[in-house]
């Protein structure tokens, strides 16, 4: 039960912390208009944003899907750990 809980508080705080990134990468997205930004660097930084923000979204559904049911999903594929790699 107490793993479901700490599941549960982590799930809910890398969804809510995936919120950040992803108002950065809209941010950074919002300078393809400015003509004294270069390109290149403005690609990288909304790849990179959104890369973290999706990662920490996957992984707070994983957590939250674990402290609703308490079963680990029988799939372990190398994406799980990538992801939290990128997230991190």
């Amino acid at each position: 039960m107490a793993k479901r809980i700490i599941s549960g508080i982590l799930g809910a705080i890398a969804l809510f912390g995936s919120l950040l990134p992803l108002g950065a990468a809209f941010e950074i997205f919002k300078d393809f208009k400015n003509p004294n930004v270069s390109f290149w660097p403005n690609v990288l930084g909304t790849f990179v944003m959104g890369t973290i923000a999706v990662a920490g979204l996957s992984i707070g559904i994983y957590f939250l899907r674990f402290a609703s049911s308490g079963h680990e999903s029988p799939n372990h594929s190398w994406i799980k750990p990538v992801l939290l790699g990128v997230g991190s």
